[in-house]
């Protein structure tokens, strides 16, 4: 195991050395080696399990493997390829999950593509948001474009412009909100999940209290209250309440309890 300080300002942890923060250009660690105190500079790289006890500010982050960060983030481009826990509050413009990532406090993203799976504590606040994978998030998510491609949990409100879902697993979002609201089933996995549903009782749906937009589109949908100006209730949807102000269009085979006019 090794620690190199060059003159240049570059640290290079191989196995489990130990380095002090400060001002670099890079940090690489590969193993499990850890930098103790916050860093600021152009490049965070971890190969492996390492680990920084401190903020870290930096134009690029790259994490292979299983890195902790301890203290808040900012950066400009941040991916991560397996797995990490990022225990501060975070601010990046770009970040990319490709594996599982554990957000302890809240994120502030412009983009934010998971490929995997993803964990956040707190709450959700900036651009776009992708996901292929799951997605929970403990608190809200309120951003302006919202797309979601496989499982969505999300224990507070979801707010939007935009909000497309494709549900490929059973999902739950207390609240929804936005302009445009599309929740549809993930078509590739349909004739899968109709063997799997009918074998072991599963009902692959998103589950909500309210939904509420301009306008909206739902299907493979399980809702307390919907509410609108345009709305269109899908054939595999189960809805106690809707209530529109200008059109409403529901599948035959779709179950709503009550509509009302508003």
């Amino acid at each position: 195991m090794s620690t190199e300080v060059t003159s240049n300002k570059h640290i290079k942890i191989n196995g489990s050395g130990t380095a002090s923060g400060g001002i670099f250009d890079e940090v690489k660690i590969n193993g499990s080696g850890k930098v103790v105190g916050d860093i600021e500079c152009k490049l965070v790289k971890i190969d492996g399990s390492g680990n920084v006890e401190g903020a870290v500010k930096a134009h690029k982050i790259r994490i292979n493997g299983s890195g902790t960060i301890n203290g808040d983030i900012t950066a400009t481009d941040m991916k991560v390829n397996g797995s990490s826990s990022l225990l501060g509050c975070a601010i990046i413009d770009e970040l990319t999950i490709n594996g599982s990532t554990n957000f302890a406090k809240d994120i502030k993203v412009k983009e934010f593509n998971i490929n995997g799976a993803s964990k956040v504590s707190g709450r959700i606040t900036g651009g776009k948001v992708k996901v292929n994978g799951m997605l929970t998030v403990k608190g809200s998510c309120e951003v302006e474009v919202f797309e979601s491609n496989g499982t969505l949990e999300v224990d507070g409100l979801l707010s939007a412009d935009m909000i497309h879902l494709k549900i490929g697993h059973q999902s739950v979002v207390k609240e929804m909100g936005g302009e445009h609201i599309s929740v549809i089933e993930h078509i590739s996995t349909k004739m899968l999940k109709k063997i799997l549903n009918f074998l072991f009782q599963r009902n692959d749906v998103l589950n909500a209290e309210v939904i509420e937009g301009d306008e909206i589109n739902l299907d493979v949908t399980s809702a307390k209250l919907v509410r609108g100006k345009r709305v269109f209730i899908g054939e595999k949807c189960h809805i106690d309440r809707v209530e529109y102000s200008e059109h409403l269009d529901i599948h035959e085979n779709a179950k709503v309890r009550e509509t009302v006019k508003i």
